[in-house]
């Protein structure tokens, strides 16, 4: 206990005997040499790792209808395509029969349609009861759905090639081809493909919570993107943010992960390192006042090469910052004496 008291008895008479200024006539001797802080409105964070990444619900998915037992892909994964450009060619006696259920739907709609029209107007007179219209409308809608259904996908059929029971299939839109890694066999509904707009891609990465409503833009050796999406959810400390889409400086892949700069919103000032100084662990500089110096405290926000980019409750703004001899000086502000 004793132990304590004494300390903090040191600590009380140490901060007792720090003068609040230093006269510049006192520091003859001593060479000193003055900056002025650099006003900044953007701070550069430490380098994170940035991935290229489809926005989340922008790919078109393509499933397939049937079970394929051959897929010969023309294009290489991650290949821009173009919308009606054909990708893929799909074998099998499940091909085939697809494109025979295909017709056969096509000719039940036929007949559905038409006796629905002319059901209808028996049941306006009264000529059939409601049950049995109602069959026949349930019939009819069925059978669309299901045709639609089959419609969409024999739709991008380009060719059938009946001698093989095969069909070459085409891009139902611009953009990105990516195709399932390490799937051998394709069953009724998986999917085959996925074609992500070029707009879609981005670049996503994690930065701690405390920053993410601060940061303005990224910046690798590349290119230049602003931050145009910040989650709302936090995962641990991180949060995720993503920029604009990529733009035709940033020729990334996707996948491809990158070392980019952050940057905030904050206005800051930067000084060089050898102007900071710390007391009592506060971190202050020496700004020219007249005919002493007067020490100011800050808050270090970051390092930049042989820079600290600082922010402080004083205007730095044309301020005289003390740059050199600052250990000196210090030693006399705490009245230590000269070196």
């Amino acid at each position: 206990m004793k132990k304590i008291l004494t300390l903090i008895v040191l600590i009380f008479i140490t901060n007792s005997l720090i003068a609040e200024n230093v006269q510049i006539s006192e520091l003859g001797k001593f060479k000193l040499e003055y900056t002025t802080a650099t006003n900044t409105d953007v701070m550069r964070g430490s380098q994170l790792i940035a991935t290229v990444a489809e926005q989340v619900g922008m790919a078109f998915i393509l499933s397939t209808p049937t079970n394929i037992q051959q897929i010969d892909y023309i294009l290489n994964n991650g290949d821009l395509i173009k919308k009606g450009q054909p990708f893929a060619i799909l074998r099998g006696p499940e091909v085939h029969h697809f494109i025979s259920e295909f017709k056969v739907f096509q000719k039940l709609l036929e007949l559905t349609e038409k006796r629905l029209n002319r059901n209808k107007k028996l049941f306006r007179k009264k000529l059939i009861d409601e049950e049995k219209w109602l069959t026949i409308s349930k019939n009819y809608y069925e059978t669309m759905l299901e045709f639609e259904h089959m419609h969409h996908f024999y739709d991008l059929i380009i060719s059938i090639n009946e001698s093989d029971d095969s069909i070459i299939i085409k891009a139902p839109l611009a953009g990105v081809f990516t195709i399932p890694i390490n799937q051998s066999h394709f069953s009724e509904g998986d999917v085959i493909a996925s074609f992500v707009p070029e707009k879609s891609i981005k670049l996503k990465l994690q930065l701690p919570s405390n920053l993410v409503s601060n940061i303005s833009y990224i910046e690798s050796n590349l290119c230049k993107l602003n931050v145009t999406k910040k989650n709302r959810i936090a995962s641990g400390a991180f949060v995720e943010v993503w920029t604009e889409s990529l733009t035709d400086e940033c020729p990334l892949l996707l996948g491809q992960q990158i070392m980019v700069y952050p940057f905030f919103e904050e206005h800051a000032f930067l000084v060089p390192k050898t102007a900071v100084f710390s007391i009592n662990g506060k971190d202050k500089i020496f700004v020219k006042a007249k005919s002493e110096l007067k020490p100011i405290e800050i808050s270090l926000l970051t390092s930049i090469d042989k820079n600290y980019l600082l922010s402080s409750q004083v205007d730095l703004t044309n301020a005289q910052i003390l740059s050199s001899s600052v250990s000196a000086v210090q030693g006399i502000l705490m009245g230590l004496g000269e070196e």
